[in-house]
């Protein structure tokens, strides 16, 4: 049962209630305090990155979604071991300063993303530093894009 506030939406808590069982990132992301972000409060989120963030976020696999033409980056549990030592500060960082060894690849991942394409990678050999050096990774990579309400 969903509580509805006197406008007849629902209330903010209620909406955001997902993350409570979201694990340490769900709590990480409920907590911080997103209004100087390029995404704004958690409160003017629409819908269709909340409903995006809380599958994400209650997946076993490891998920990044990158939200807006930043691409802001908001994980699973799964994905902060991924990201080693840099998890917590990745949390709400742009993709390409988080990952700025990768950041052409990334911003490549971002245009077709943001143009409405997928990009499905096998095998794909990456140097990450994850924690504190380099470490080659291969990796089978799957991008997909999250529509707003506007279809963008």
């Amino acid at each position: 049962m969903t509580l509805m506030d006197g406008s007849g939406r629902s209330s903010l808590s209620d909406r955001l209630a997902f993350l409570r069982s979201g694990g340490e990132t769900g709590a990480l992301i409920a907590e911080r305090d997103w209004s100087a972000s390029p995404i704004g409060p958690i409160s003017a989120w629409p819908q269709s990155l909340l409903g995006a963030l809380g599958m994400l976020l209650h997946s076993p696999t490891p998920i990044v979604m990158l939200w807006g033409p930043q691409g802001v980056m908001l994980y699973n549990d799964a994905y902060s071991v991924f990201a080693g030592a840099r998890h917590p500060k990745l949390l709400g960082s742009n993709v390409l300063e988080g990952w700025p060894e990768v950041a052409d690849f990334n911003a490549h991942v971002m245009e077709v993303g943001l143009a409405g394409g997928q990009l499905t990678y096998k095998n794909q050999e990456l140097v990450l530093y994850r924690n504190g050096r380099a470490e080659n990774v291969v990796m089978n990579l799957d991008y997909s894009p999250v529509f707003g309400e506007d279809g963008a």
